[in-house]
């Protein structure tokens, strides 16, 4: 499953990356190819849900034109660790090894690309240069990189705000260079919507009592297994 977070489906015969448009779409969807190769993107009915990282992205890369928005209980996960706490501790003990891991070289400060060989690794090894929801591309992270580092010494501390912060953001961040998110991909995903959360300064404890918190709770779990 980590290769979801590698590639984003770009329009196939061009290689030009789509960008997304808010906008109203009609029907239990919550994306959907336009005859422009735009992505348009609505929030899902109240009593349904859609996912960024194990719904729209998989869906995409099987060349699908929209993502149905779910019943929640159609959305099915297959986890690796039982709860939060069991997934801070295996990864505190990695925090070592990440560091002798092979890191970005030789990139632009935001990862701007062009291709897989603008995304250089330590060990001259590349990573994919990956097509952003903005029309550009961007370098995924290496292992070795700092977020990766930053989210094993969060794990160590005890900080469940920024070991979740930097687990989502390992998924998401590629995807997601705006100075700021558009309202529909908020609105509409909520793994984005607890990404830009926390990122924001906002708290577990702080958001855990309300729908979307009790949701994305769960969901986090999912998350680790794919990270």
């Amino acid at each position: 499953m980590l290769a979801l977070f590698l590639r984003f489906i770009s329009a196939q015969e061009s290689e030009i990356c789509r960008t997304i448009l808010c906008t109203e779409i009609y029907g239990k969807v919550c994306t959907e190819i336009d005859e422009d190769e735009n992505i348009l993107v609505d929030s899902c009915p109240s009593d349904l849900t859609c996912q960024f990282i194990e719904v729209f992205l998989p869906n995409y890369m099987n060349g699908a034109k929209e993502t149905a928005c779910l019943e929640t209980y159609e959305v099915k996960w297959n986890l690796e660790y039982s709860n939060i706490d069991q997934a801070m501790t295996y990864e505190c003990s990695r925090l070592e090894e990440i560091k002798t891991l092979p890191r970005l070289v030789n990139t632009n400060e935001d990862l701007l690309c062009e291709s897989d060989s603008d995304c250089k690794l330590s060990n001259g090894e590349t990573t994919k240069c990956t097509c952003g929801l903005n029309g550009y591309k961007y370098c995924t992270y290496g292992p070795g990189d700092q977020i990766n580092i930053d989210r094993s010494e969060a794990a160590c501390s005890g900080d469940k705000d920024k070991f979740t912060l930097y687990t989502l953001g390992l998924a998401l961040d590629v995807y997601l260079h705006y100075e700021e998110i558009p309202r529909c991909l908020i609105s509409t995903f909520p793994d984005i919507a607890w990404w830009n959360y926390l990122n924001n300064s906002g708290t577990i404890e702080s958001m855990r009592f309300t729908s979307i918190g009790m949701w994305l709770e769960i969901s986090l779990v999912i998350l680790l297994l794919l990270i």
